[in-house]
């Protein structure tokens, strides 16, 4: 079995580089203010996209390689995002550009630090287990029924009560908001529930569930978004959050379970 000598995980809001990302979100949606053109949606998205791939990146909490995948396509997006602004020429939008640059400079840090760090501290999580008959059978014989994991239980809950609220959404953030975070609350729930159905293989079950948990940051992250944009109450987004990190926890258990000895 694949031994782990610590599970990490990160509060992914005390990331300098995600405080700034949402100040950088918060900036872009005053200042453009209705989106009515293309322009303006391709800009929301992309401001959007550098913060959620900064989320993606420390909800990995089992894989450099994963982590590093993500900050580096945060990196590709905040280029993309400086561009887009430049194309705009607004003085309005000066600020924001030097905010951008800040993000890349933390995100290249962090790589920096991701190569430099031991690799017995987080270790990739692959699939390592001998294709055996007996084990197979001993899965089928074994296997739980994934609704019956307090996980997915509270996920559906939560992905019930989510879905009542992107119904409400405008109909612009169909391509982006909506579907971007229905998609990453999907992840969740099939995540769970792949992982859970390839017991006793244990370095697989354990990257379904690290890929969950990633999932989940991300949703906290489209929280954090559509609170800005106004799109949910404090109340509501304290509540969801909430209901993701007791989803969040039963993952990390889950995890040590199947990786820690």
């Amino acid at each position: 079995m694949n031994t782990y000598d610590k599970v990490y995980f990160e509060n992914f809001r005390k990331k300098f580089a995600y405080e700034k990302a949402m100040n950088l979100i918060k900036k872009v949606n005053e200042i453009i203010g209705v989106c009515d053109t293309k322009e303006k949606a391709n800009l929301l998205k992309n401001t959007a996209r550098v913060a959620t791939e900064i989320a993606l990146a420390i909800g990995s909490i089992l894989s450099y390689e994963r982590r590093d995948f993500h900050y580096k396509v945060a990196i590709g997006q905040a280029y993309t995002l400086s561009k887009l602004l430049d194309e705009m020429q607004s003085e309005d939008l000066k600020d924001c550009t030097e905010i951008i640059e800040e993000i890349i400079k933390l995100l290249r840090t962090y790589r920096k630090q991701l190569r430099t760090k031991e690799s017995k501290q987080m270790k990739k999580v692959t699939v390592g287990d001998k294709l055996d008959i007996n084990k197979i059978q001993e899965m089928v014989d074994g296997l739980k029924d994934s609704r019956t994991l307090k996980a997915y239980e509270k996920m559906i809950v939560f992905y019930t009560r989510l879905y009542a609220v992107l119904g409400k959404l405008p109909f612009f953030e169909q391509y982006s908001v909506f579907s971007q975070t229905q998609r990453a609350a999907e992840s969740i729930i099939a995540n769970l529930a792949e992982g859970n159905a390839r017991q006793p293989y244990k370095l697989v079950v354990a990257n379904f569930y690290s890929i969950a948990l990633a999932s989940a940051v991300e949703v906290q992250a489209w929280l954090d978004i559509m609170s800005i944009k106004k799109y949910i109450s404090e109340e509501e987004h304290r509540v969801f959050d909430s209901m993701l990190e007791e989803v969040k926890r039963l993952i990390i258990v889950y995890i040590k379970k199947v990786a820690v000895e």
